[in-house]
């Protein structure tokens, strides 16, 4: 694409100073036809006179002469100039364009990218959640349905041990008894630990959503990273409020490769007495809260943060940006 115009712009150059230089030719030619005119009239007719004024007039036909080519010739350095001025900004220009639309198709990308992050993080969290309501509800039918029955037998089984007359039979039921409650505090026991699980699979869900953020977007070799959330900071927290913090958090790690230029970043998640806090940090150069703040990214942290009700606070400075979101529970 860069050579046709290259041959372009030689070509009309050399025509420019072709035609300027033919220019200058022919005016000297027309200069000298009537000046060597003049000379052929015989020496005899004029006088002493008329040969000074001829002398004086080829002089100034020399002159004319010289400024005409002098002119001729700046005249033809100017349009060169000017060409090339305009040849160069308009190579700029489309060099700009061309710029321009390849960070707006890689921004169009890199947008792209990060929902299809957050769509699969969905989808993901929704199986899991899927999954996890089926294993608390199949640990409360254990304790609520099974135990209970169990619970209902060895209750009838001691009714029966008390009116009870035989030695032999009542020991017979006592072994049975001893089996019942064995039965009940094992069921008891298993759908506790399947109640539990479920809920100890928030937190381990959750940071593993986080960890996929951040190394898709942070390479390791870069920056180092940390996510400390604590146990059963996530219990009762809705499926829409994770969705959001993970949003956040994407939102963050965004902003630290745009603006921070940080190496590490660590996040922590952990609940207060009527908060769940999340608490984001970088070691980064820190940047101007109110100018960014007229961007998309902080105003969309500041969207999704009120969108669950919490308030965020955001401070940096030169040893790094700290967030850190409240959402009341």
């Amino acid at each position: 694409m860069r050579k046709p115009r290259f041959l372009i712009f030689f070509f009309v150059c050399v025509l420019v100073f072709t035609t300027t230089s033919s220019f200058a030719r022919t005016g000297s030619n027309l200069w000298r036809s009537f000046s060597d005119s003049k000379a052929a009239i015989p020496a005899t007719v004029i006088s002493e006179k008329s040969r000074v004024k001829e002398l004086e007039n080829r002089n100034i036909a020399s002159e004319i002469e010289r400024n005409l080519t002098v002119s001729i010739n700046i005249i033809s350095l100017l349009s060169l100039a000017v060409l090339i001025l305009f040849i160069y900004h308009r190579e700029k220009k489309l060099k700009i364009r061309q710029i321009q639309a390849e960070q707006l198709a890689q921004s169009k990308i890199d947008k792209l990218n990060l929902a299809s992050q957050i769509q699969i993080a969905e989808l993901q969290e929704r199986n899991r959640l899927e999954k996890q309501m089926e294993q608390k509800r199949f640990g409360m039918e254990l304790h609520d349905d099974v135990a209970g029955l169990l619970a209902s037998a060895k209750l009838r089984l001691d009714q029966e041990m008390l009116q009870c007359e035989s030695p032999a039979q009542n020991r017979r039921l006592e072994i049975i008894a001893r089996i019942l409650d064995l039965a009940y505090r094992d069921i008891r026991l298993k759908s506790h630990g399947f109640y539990k699980l479920a809920e100890e699979g928030e937190e381990a869900s959750f940071s593993e959503r986080i960890d996929a953020i951040l190394e898709n977007a942070l390479p390791q070799e870069l920056f180092e990273t940390e996510i400390v959330i604590d146990d059963h900071s996530l219990k009762n927290i809705s499926h829409h409020v994770k969705i959001e913090l993970l949003r956040i958090v994407q939102e963050a790690v965004v902003n630290v490769i745009k603006h921070s230029k940080a190496s590490k970043i660590s996040i922590m998640l952990y609940r207060e007495v009527n908060a769940l806090v999340m608490h984001i940090k970088d070691d980064g150069k820190g940047f101007n809260t109110e100018l960014v703040a007229k961007g998309l990214g902080l105003k969309s942290i500041h969207d999704r943060v009120r969108g669950i009700e919490g308030i965020v606070n955001i401070k940096s400075d030169d040893g790094g940006t700290e967030m850190v979101v409240e959402i009341p529970v």
